[in-house]
């Protein structure tokens, strides 16, 4: 990612991506009906409406068809919650968001290290954010993070981090002083989250074989069907291993 930065948690993280993009009072954001109450309740914290949609059934992560059928003339983002060990299926996803004139939000509190067709998650859309939450595949008790590639978004990030202060990373020509509060996280689960970092790339990689092998047996059993692994995903994290219970081939 060209830019990233820590902040105080997820929840945070996502209510600044909005906020960062000027979503507000009477914009509707796009979300999936299964993921954490904070991917709705952050819309809702800067005024926007969260309209929950359908999941796709093999991956429990938003149905772009569904997405596309409930834009309306207020909508102004997707948020694209990519769910416990699968990805939106992104290629879908920024279609629809191109054809629409949409952002993209990535909520990435269950992938840290997941690729899609080799870019990072969280890169994709126009902003991605991250949980570190005690439950998380990196944490620091708490805390959030976001990642974003554009020079003008960081630096409003900056901004609404750091109680709505004039950034050093823009002119400040290029600023107004924002209504916002502290969202900064503290060094010392900096370094806690820096340590983990180092130690993630060999993690993953256990994880994903791990991960494999289970759907491989688990395609075998009656009953129950693993998660749909999409073709775009070149590496895949797992927040937890779920899978489908099937009740009809059940006594």
């Amino acid at each position: 990612s060209k830019y990233s930065m820590l902040v105080t948690n997820g929840t945070h993280a996502l209510q600044m991506a909005y906020e960062a993009l000027d979503i507000g009072w009477g914009d509707e954001v796009l979300v999936p009906a299964s993921t954490w109450q904070a991917t709705a309740a952050a819309a809702l914290d800067v005024n926007a409406v969260p309209v929950l949609v359908d999941v796709d059934l093999d991956t429990w992560c938003l149905d772009p068809k569904a997405a596309e059928a409930a834009i309306s003339s207020r909508t102004k983002a997707i948020a694209a919650v990519h769910l416990y060990g699968c990805m939106c299926e992104m290629d879908a996803v920024l279609d629809i968001a191109r054809r629409h004139s949409l952002y993209v939000v990535e909520d990435c509190a269950h992938q840290h290290g997941s690729q899609w067709r080799g870019k990072g998650a969280g890169t994709i859309g126009e902003i991605g954010t991250f949980s570190f939450q005690q439950s998380k595949v990196m944490t620091s008790g708490e805390g959030g993070g976001i990642l974003v590639q554009d020079d003008k978004l960081f630096g409003r990030l900056d901004q609404l981090r750091n109680c709505g202060r004039y950034s050093p990373h823009l002119p400040q020509e290029q600023q107004r002083y924002l209504q916002s509060g502290n969202f900064r996280i503290t060094e010392w689960q900096a370094a806690v989250l820096l340590g983990q970092l180092e130690r993630l790339p060999e993690q993953l990689t256990q994880r994903e074989a791990c991960g494999q092998r289970l759907n491989a047996v688990l395609a075998e059993a009656p009953g129950v069907r693993p998660l749909k692994r999409h073709e775009g995903v070149t590496q895949q994290s797992y927040y937890c291993y779920a899978f489908r219970f099937i009740p009809e081939e059940w006594e």
